[in-house]
């Protein structure tokens, strides 16, 4: 199977604050929260780390370690950052091929603050003008791009396609995205940027899957954090748990490795159930460990694991 992947790359740099230097500031009854710390004043930092970043990076490592060989089809700089992407790209025996470089260009990059487990990001996206090579792919994972998105996407519209979407796509909505929405074996997004996705203020997850299944996508796929993920192809509506002994060390790529994890069972035959905790076995793998890539699995790894850890699949 020759699975394309198409979007940004990005370099993450990933700095852990001490509990000590900032507080959470929530809402009375609700989960909404602020991240606190002295305004003007040097932070204390208990650990810093660079790794490769974005969604098209990371579930093409995650693919690779499933024992797949994809194809990573970005565009980057001409700068140091970029020599650090290609050079990562070839640590995890990612093909550099299909990767543009262009002058005058500066390469993505994402400052991640890490406090008690969860993420906060700082992103710069350059605005580029795309110039993408076509891949020959049986599958094409379409996932986060900057300004342009559209058009390049529209190339790509062949074959089996799965839909991830990233900021600059959920936040136009998505009847801008109606023409990938309808070529889409499957979509994949968490609650809170489905709700965007919609410009809904539907909390109820089963009728936000009814909503994206309405735009002639096969097949959705809603993450919800700590309460778990959903998956509807029309005809069945499932929901996972998490895996309740994961440590929660770090968040970031845990969303990329159940998106990927769960497309690549889909794709080679294995149903939504099992598709589910699959995924979640390998999310629940990546938050044990900073960074987007040290707790990925590879093939064997997981079908270890998945006899071990039960996670529960029941209808809802």
């Amino acid at each position: 199977m020759k699975i394309a992947l198409v979007g940004d790359i990005t370099k993450d740099s990933i700095i852990k604050l001490d509990n000590k230097e900032a507080h959470l500031s929530c809402k009375l009854n609700s989960t909404q929260c602020e991240i606190c710390f002295n305004y003007a004043n040097k932070i204390q930092v208990d650990q810093l780390s660079h790794s490769i970043g974005g969604n098209a990076a990371n579930a093409s490592i995650a693919l690779k370690r499933l024992g797949e060989d994809p194809i990573l089809v970005s565009q980057i700089g001409i700068d140091v950052d970029s020599k650090y992407l290609l050079e990562e790209l070839k640590k995890a025996d990612i093909k550099t091929k299909n990767i543009v470089q262009s002058e005058n260009e500066q390469s993505n990059n994402s400052l991640i603050i890490n406090y008690k487990g969860e993420k906060t990001v700082f992103s710069f996206h350059e605005n580029r003008e795309y110039q993408l090579p076509k891949a020959d792919a049986d599958v094409t994972y379409l996932t986060s791009m900057g300004k342009g998105w559209l058009k390049v996407y529209e190339k790509f519209l062949q074959g089996k396609i799965i839909y991830q979407p990233g900021t600059r796509q959920i936040s136009r909505g998505a009847k801008y995205s109606k023409n990938i929405l309808a070529k889409s074996k499957i979509l994949i997004l968490n609650k809170e940027e489905a709700k965007k996705f919609l410009g809904s203020k539907q909390n109820d997850i089963k009728e936000l899957l009814h909503e994206l299944l309405d735009f002639g996508v096969s097949e959705v796929v809603i993450t919800e954090g700590k309460n778990g993920a959903y998956a509807s192809d029309g005809k069945e509506f499932l929901k996972s748990s998490i895996w309740h002994q994961a440590a929660r060390i770090e968040s970031t790529g845990a969303g990329d490795a159940f998106a990927s994890t769960y497309s690549y069972m889909r794709m080679t035959g294995k149903d939504i159930t099992t598709a589910l905790k699959a995924a979640t076995i390998n999310s629940g793998k990546v938050i044990q460990h900073t960074g987007a890539h040290k707790g990925l699995l590879k093939k064997n790894e997981l079908a270890i694991l998945q006899k071990r850890i039960k996670i529960k699949v029941s209808r809802i």
